[in-house]
This record gives structure tokens, sequence and C-alpha cells, in this order.
């Protein structure tokens, strides 16, 4: 049986928001300050995913101080391998510099879907304006979000 992934975003002031995401009994929760485009970061990753098979993409929240690393790795064919790494400041560390606060695999579509309906769920809660205005930085991720779409809407993703 495969994993269930839940995904949650919820923007929750000017400029900060937290993030739930679970794979089967993994959970995990995770903030972003508006220094980085946390959910653009995480959508264009989510994007590859779908895209190719052999992924290795990364996806950055930053804190206040610390970060959030999001590394997503093929696990096969059709699975993924998806591990948050957390360090307390920013910079270009390696992987095992910082400490694994999540380690899951799931299916390369269920990722897919559970980011996309979160990704329209956000979007109707807040519209573009609305996004702009509370993230402060960055722009909603119209594009990646039609791109997953589209890659989830192919034969075989």
């Amino acid at each position: 049986m495969a994993a269930a992934v839940d995904f949650h975003y919820e923007l929750t002031g000017t400029g900060w928001s937290e993030c739930r995401v679970s794979i089967g009994d993994v959970r995990c929760e995770v903030t972003a300050s508006y220094l980085s485009d946390a959910l653009g970061e995480l959508a264009s990753a989510v994007e590859d995913v779908l895209r190719w098979p052999g992924v290795d993409a990364r996806a950055v929240f930053v804190e206040e101080p610390g970060e959030y690393r999001w590394r997503f790795v093929a696990a096969g064919e059709e699975r993924v391998r998806v591990r948050i790494i957390e360090y307390p400041d920013w910079g270009g560390r390696e992987d095992e510099a910082g400490k694994t606060i999540f380690d899951a695999e799931c299916g390369r579509r269920a990722l897919g879907q559970a980011v996309a309906a979160e990704l329209r769920r956000l979007l109707g809660v807040h519209g573009l304006h609305g996004y702009r205005a509370k993230w402060v930085n960055n722009d909603f991720p119209s594009a990646r979000l039609a791109s997953i779409d589209k890659l989830l809407e192919r034969d075989g993703v």
C-alpha cells in the first residue's frame, strides 16, 4: 500500500509561514520567513520531481536565523525520497552538517497531487494580490502550479 501524502501550507502573518507535511506516519512542521521564496522553491522542486524520474531537487525555507533544506531524491522510477534537514544558520553546507528532521518515501504522483491541491487552496483563500501582500517579496507560484497540473495530466506520471 502506498504511503499517504498530506501537505499543508499556511501564511501565518506578514512574511511568515508554517508548513506541515506527512508521508504515512512520518510527520514534520517547519516555518519560513519572506527572506526566501519558500513556496515557490518547493513548487519548483515538486515540478522537477514530476518531470524527471531520476530527480535530485532542493528547496530552502529560510528562517531568522537558520534554514530548512528540502531534498527530493529519486527512489526508483515512481518514488521519491523526501528529506528535510535543519540548520541553525544560513549557508551552503553539506547535508550531513545539518540535522535530518524528516525522512520518508512516497509516490511521485502522490506528492505532486498533494502539493498541487494545497497550492490551489492557498490561491483560493488569498488570491494573487492577497498572497503577495502577505508574503511581501514574492508572488504566488502560478506558473509552477500550472506546470505541475500539466505534468500530473500526462500518462505515467
